[in-house]
């Protein structure tokens, strides 16, 4: 037997000839046939499979790449083994037979990498699949456009793209399972399955072992792994989807039992609330005149109440014995009439160290304030000392949804119970005079009419209350469509910042932070063509909500004069303007005078040098470059204010100016992402933390920060 091949780097006979009978042998190779064409068959069901949910979910881009692995795996093994690509077209073209195999190769290496770091994003680096993508695309173009005698040599340059990513996804993988992540330990173990049937199949291809292809069981092995752990998922988000629907329903079922609960009994409200958010004792605690009342407690998760008639305190008392709770809890929701929610008081950094909690190991609280047409009439304190974070957001949502419906039936039940002492009154005056029937008739009479007309006042009252207060809601919610007219749109800002992003959160429906956003062209002082300069800002202005509001259109109006009317286009003159046109439009002469300001942070950004002046009244900005963040202070001076007041002479705001580069970041913010509270401690988010975060969100683009 002879045989020649001079198109292939190893070309010849590679594996022995095996010899039997035609049975033996037929009986074998038709074994090998259906193996091959079954695995086929699932790898293209899985790849049609994972095409379809992309296509539903164009975001999940795992399960294209995830697809075209189970697709290109399919088309490899036409090229390999059975030879079946050879069987079904008898006179395909040998050297496409050697190019399909190198790229389905090359393209499921890739999409392995792919599927493997966006499975894993928090702990793979998504260039690292990006680059082996764009290697095997190179390496498949090399392949379509030379011969076998020369492609065939990129055998080696797949063994070590196929190492590196190897040891780089089981190392990212690893990591996963360490940090529990779920489905890792089943990906590790379907991909090490994966990776040694491929090395074995590259081996082989290399003629460096003479054992069968085993890349299509490994993949097979992989695909089920996968499958299990893409299930096990599913089914958990099913499981979660279920239980937040059951949670819905009872929070429904709890509103409507509450609702429901607008009888007399001044118990009533405490009860229901009580027993359905799960605590274990809870107080209604009620303001008689000029001292706090605890009216009711209820405890054994509301199955049981009693009434408190003489137990008072005072706000500086403390507390003790049976009817014990958390003094500075208490305090704190009367100082600033909002709730207060404990998932552990026992770890609270600002209750950690209350007698109360230490003594009591105090676990869960949660105190609501109860307003009544803007008054604090009352207190709900409920505690759970079984479990940490017994009340959570929901408990807290639900509590502040039922505050003023709270409220309303408690003073609806003070007031009954006040009329059936009357009653009461009445009653035994009529036993004792019964000469003077009739005239206690009458006078009950009399009172009742008077009942019914303050009943019928306080109908119109209630009513004229809530036609204002539909009109004060409609009005401050057309303000805020005036006020976010004047803010510059999307489509301006990315036509003169192409890579930016905004984002604005207010506090309130109406706010005092805005951002501001020009363009202008500056005459050169060697008279040559205008050069184009683009402002940007972020304001903070005094106040919250209307004022906020207010003195935000000022702001923007005096901008809008400094740049345009004044034609300054240098940050600093821009803030004295500033200074001047606050002091004038508000009349800031004396300490009698409006107090109101703001603070700024500005720059002029001059496209073709690439030069960039600051200026700030206490804003700062943050430029991040090389991933190293960098903060330019601004003067520690507000525009307007007592600024105005505490020297006579004119105290004018600096200039800093520096060139920017390629990649650099600008971040222009107010004082309120800094003193956003959040966490478990509740503290501010601070400096650091924004430094640590941007820089950490350098390599992002705009659009993912």
């Amino acid at each position: 037997m002879q045989i020649k091949n001079f198109k292939h780097r190893k070309g010849g006979v590679s594996n022995s000839i095996t010899m039997g009978t035609q049975e033996t042998l037929t009986s074998d190779t038709t074994q090998g046939l259906a193996i091959e064409m079954f695995l086929i068959g699932v790898l293209i069901i899985m790849a049609l499979h994972h095409f379809g949910l992309f296509s539903l979910r164009l975001k999940d881009v795992a399960a294209l790449n995830f697809g075209l692995l189970c697709l290109f795996t399919a088309m490899a093994m036409l090229t390999t083994g059975e030879l079946l690509l050879t069987r079904a077209f008898p006179n395909f073209n040998w050297e496409w037979v050697v190019k399909l195999n190198f790229i389905t190769n090359y393209i499921r290496l890739a999409a392995f990498a792919l599927f493997i770091s966006l499975t894993f994003s928090h702990f793979a680096k998504i260039s690292f699949a990006k680059a082996i993508a764009a290697g095997s695309f190179t390496m498949s173009i090399f392949v379509i456009l030379t011969e076998a005698r020369v492609n065939s040599h990129t055998l080696i340059v797949f063994i070590i793209m196929l190492v590196a990513v190897v040891i780089y996804m089981i190392y990212v993988m690893i990591r996963a399972y360490t940090n529990k992540h779920e489905g890792a330990g089943y990906a590790i173990w379907g991909t090490i399955t994966l990776c040694l049937a491929a090395l074995n199949d590259v081996l082989v291809d290399a003629h460096l072992l003479n054992t069968p292809n085993l890349s299509h069981i490994g993949t097979f092995v992989f695909i089920f792994s996968q499958s299990f752990m893409l299930s096990l998922r599913s089914s958990k988000s099913f499981l979660a989807v279920e239980k937040l629907s059951t949670r819905l329903l009872s929070l429904d079922t709890i509103k409507n039992e509450f609702l429901k609960a607008s009888g007399h009994q001044l118990n009533t409200p405490l009860e229901v609330i009580v027993k359905n958010v799960g605590a274990q004792k809870g107080y209604l605690i009620l303001r008689k005149e000029n001292r706090w009342k605890i009216e009711i407690e209820a405890t054994m998760g509301g199955r049981s109440s009693r009434l408190l008639n003489d137990f008072y305190f005072e706000t500086d008392m403390k507390f003790a014995g049976e009817y014990a709770f958390s003094h500075k809890v208490v305090l704190q929701t009367i100082e600033t009439k909002e709730s207060v929610l404990l998932y552990n008081a026992e770890k609270n950094l600002f209750y950690e160290n209350d007698p109360y909690v230490k003594a009591n190991h105090a676990l869960s609280i949660v105190c609501m304030p109860l307003m009544n047409k803007g008054t604090l009439a009352g207190i709900i304190y409920l505690e759970n000392n079984a479990k940490i974070a017994a009340f959570d957001d929901e408990t807290q949502s639900l509590l502040d949804l039922l505050s003023s419906q709270t409220a309303s039936l408690i003073d609806n039940a003070l007031m009954y119970r006040e009329l059936a002492e009357l009653n009461a009154g009445l009653e035994e005056k009529v036993k004792e005079r019964t000469a003077e029937v009739m005239v206690q008739k009458e006078e009950i009479e009399a009172q009742r009419d008077e009942i019914e007309k303050s009943n019928a006042f306080l109908q119109q009252t209630l009513s004229e209350l809530s036609v204002k207060n539909r009109d004060l809601t409609d009005s401050i919610n057309y303000s805020k469509r005036i006020q976010e007219s004047i803010l510059p749109s999307d489509e301006y800002i990315k036509e003169l910042f192409p890579n930016s992003f905004v984002y604005f959160k207010p506090r309130d429906v109406l706010s005092g932070d805005f951002y501001w956003f020009e363009q202008v062209f500056a005459s050169n002082k060697s008279g040559g063509a205008k050069s184009e300069i683009v402002i940007a800002a972020a304001i903070d202005c005094t106040g919250h909500g209307v004022p906020g509001a207010l003195m935000s259109i000022i702001a923007n109006d005096l901008l809008n004069y400094a740049v345009h009317e004044l034609g300054l286009s240098s940050p600093a003159e821009i803030l004295n303007a500033l200074q001047d046109g606050i002091k004038t439009k508000l009349k800031q002469k004396d300490r009698k005078s409006s107090q109101d300001g703001l603070d700024i942070a500005i720059i002029c950004y001059q496209r073709s040098k690439n030069i960039v002046q600051f200026a700030g009244a206490k804003n700062p900005i943050i430029i991040v470059h090389d991933g190293n963040a960098q903060i330019i202070e601004g003067d520690r001076l507000s525009i307007g204010g007592l600024n105005q007041l505490k020297s006579k002479q004119i105290q004018n705001f600096t200039n800093h100016t520096f060139s920017v580069h390629s990649g650099d970041r600008i971040y222009l913010l107010t004082d309120g992402v800094f003193d956003q509270f959040g966490g478990e401690n509740e503290r501010k988010f601070g400096r650091n933390r924004f430094i640590e975060m941007v820089q950490h969100m350098y390599p992002q683009n705009f659009e993912t920060q």
